[in-house]
């Protein structure tokens, strides 16, 4: 109990009144109509099931540090108190600084399971009503079909076949000049493949880039032009 009284400050955490809270000008996180509408669903579904950060301003009111788009859900749904976590009177670079590492201190999806746990809930609910609550569009949720019908076996013999065959002099390098956080992404998703074709492989690194960059070449050649944006 020591332990979880040291982790967790019990005493910080009350109910607020709606109308004392205000949104934070400096917040970085786009507005979405579609997933604010979704959100109010999921809180009629759920409750409030996630925390709301807040700090204490000079005029009495309360400014959220991270839970922007839930207090617009609020606000529209017209609740009166909800629970917030009280940082107090802290300086704004540090609610800023908290704001981050408390949004975006995320873990890396796997697609696949993703997928799996998509079609497991698509066999229970109703797709409209889940989609009512899920941030996904109608083709996003087709697409998680389509990645677990994608066979990803069907072309290893050949891609194998070609990369024996394949000449330096044949070869050819393509210079992409891409944002970090997208080159970053990219390299993770060629690693994922990398894993699912050569689970047994630990140094990925000596697996050629060849296969993985065809697999990914495949789904995109099998999916509808209006599906890529």
């Amino acid at each position: 109990m020591d332990d979880i009284n040291l982790l967790v400050d019990f005493s910080k955490y009350k109910l607020v009144k709606v109308k004392d809270l205000i949104l934070a000008d400096w917040n970085y996180k786009e507005d979405d109509e579609q997933l604010l509408d979704n959100l109010i669903q999921n809180v009629k579904r759920n409750g409030q099931v996630e925390n709301v950060i807040i700090r204490q301003l000079a005029d009495g009111r309360y400014e959220v540090v991270n839970g922007n788009h839930r207090l617009m859900a609020f606000q529209k749904m017209k609740l009166e108190q909800i629970v917030a976590y009280d940082l107090g009177s802290v300086s704004l670079n540090e609610a800023k600084r908290l704001a981050i590492e408390t949004n975006e201190t995320k873990f890396k999806v796997d697609s696949i399971k993703l997928a799996h746990t998509m079609s497991d809930l698509l066999n229970e609910f109703d797709r409209t009503d889940l989609q009512s609550t899920m941030p996904y569009s109608d083709d996003e949720i087709d697409n998680f079909g389509k990645l677990l019908d994608f066979d990803w076996n069907e072309f290893d013999k050949e891609v194998d076949e070609l990369e024996q065959e394949v000449n330096p002099s044949d070869m050819f390098a393509i210079t992409l000049e891409l944002p970090v956080g997208l080159a970053k992404r990219l390299n993770e998703q060629i690693d994922r493949i990398k894993k699912m074709l050569h689970p047994d492989e630990a140094h990925l690194e000596k697996i050629s880039y060849v296969q993985p960059i065809n697999k990914i070449v495949e789904c995109v050649e099998r999916m509808e032009k209006e599906e890529i944006v």
